[in-house]
């Protein structure tokens, strides 16, 4: 489903909003960044259950001051062992809204995210799997190393092998890192598709009412052919994409 069209009184309305809801996020941010620093002592677990409520605060308020609703389908394919949960990206929302989706987790994401003062410093406090995407083979040998550890000690690993947000209605590409992270781990991918860019779009102050869908396909366990396995996915995110626009 694609946004309603924006008049200029629901415009006003819309920024309104917008603006409420990205001051009570700075506020929460300042708040979280500042009680996350002062958790080094706790155990990883413990220490994951209070910083990333930071998350399941900006979905609550995201969804009851904007509008944002969202709807899930295959939530019956999310088991309780680890899994390498693989999905497109759009938008800030699904990186929030997977800490509430799924169990105790870890991310993919480049380095210099942790070198930002107090958020990186908090996000360190969360042991994610940070790579130096400038040496891809050297990242891609770390992704493996580090994730298979991660899967094995129950920890699931959310990989947007798209690499960074995409516009809408590009079609999905993905790298084949997450594939061989399966492939050498033995664990399965969780493929899951959403529209939360037409709503949250990348990089916008403005966040429009509406529904996003996001589905999660049946796991896929047998990663025999990197190739084969990639086009597989592309192509069932990709046809699942075009039901959410024609809902």
């Amino acid at each position: 489903m694609m946004r309603l069209l924006v008049t200029s009184i629901n415009k006003f309305l819309i920024f309104f909003r917008s603006l409420i809801f990205e001051l009570i996020r700075l506020f929460l941010t300042v708040l979280f960044c500042f009680i996350g620093n002062f958790t080094f002592f706790m155990k990883l677990e413990y220490r994951y259950r209070l910083i990333t409520l930071w998350s399941k605060l900006n979905i609550y308020f995201v969804k009851y001051i904007c509008g944002v609703n969202y709807k899930v389908s295959g939530i019956e394919n999310i088991g309780s062992d680890a899994v390498i949960v693989t999905s497109n990206h759009q938008s800030a929302w699904e990186t929030l809204f997977f800490q509430i989706l799924f169990s105790k987790q870890t991310w993919i994401l480049k380095n210099d995210l942790l070198k930002i003062p107090f958020f990186g410093w908090g996000l360190r406090l969360l042991d994610p799997i940070a790579i130096n995407r400038q040496n891809k083979l050297q990242a891609l040998k770390f992704i493996i190393q580090k994730g298979t550890r991660k899967l094995a000690n129950g920890w699931n690993i959310i990989y947007f092998p798209q690499g960074t947000r995409v516009e809408p209605n590009i079609k999905i590409k993905l790298s084949s890192g997450v594939f061989m992270l399966s492939k050498n781990s033995n664990f399965p991918i969780l493929p899951v598709v959403h529209n939360a860019g037409v709503f949250w779009p990348k990089n916008s102050f403005l966040k429009y009412p509406g529904t996003i869908y996001i589905k999660i396909g049946k796991p896929i366990c047998d990663i025999t052919n990197v190739i084969n396995s990639k086009k597989n996915l592309e192509d069932w995110m990709n046809e699942n994409y075009s039901f959410f626009n024609n809902s």
